[in-house]
């Protein structure tokens, strides 16, 4: 009975009903989280780290001497992506066939920055972010 009833009403109203449902979910999920207090992201970040602490994975590592850290503004994955796909093409060669210099180091990490007011994280505030541990 219920996709008898479903098939009788309109798409758009459907898609409508789906977009606000939705908003609500994400509207009801982020607002248990102050975003605007640091102590929740040290706390977050704690959380985190104490579950990777725990792994074994972790456990097996061997701890560096030291650590360098480059900074690449505008380095999105789909960004990376198509600057292999140029280098590629620069040799003839297809996308997948070339690794950019970074990708042969033994050690990479990808880090996600995060403004609380904006889509896009801002490159002032990602970099006060990274150098002060501050948010």
């Amino acid at each position: 009975m219920l996709p008898t009833v479903l098939s009788t009403v309109p798409k758009c109203l459907l898609f409508f009903i789906a977009v606000i449902l939705s908003q609500y979910k994400i509207e009801s999920k982020s607002s248990s989280l102050d975003v605007t207090d640091p102590e929740t992201w040290k706390k977050l970040a704690v959380e985190r780290f104490s579950k990777f602490e725990q792994s074994l994975y972790y456990s097996s590592l061997k701890r560096p001497k030291n650590i360098i850290l480059f900074i690449g503004d505008g380095m999105s994955l789909s960004t990376v992506t198509g600057a292999r796909y140029l280098k590629a093409e620069k040799m003839n060669l297809l996308g997948g066939d070339v690794q950019l210099e970074w990708e042969n180091w033994p050690v990479a990490s990808l880090v996600r920055t995060f403004n609380s007011d904006r889509l896009t994280t801002d490159s002032g505030s990602a970099a006060t972010a990274f150098m002060s541990g501050k948010s």
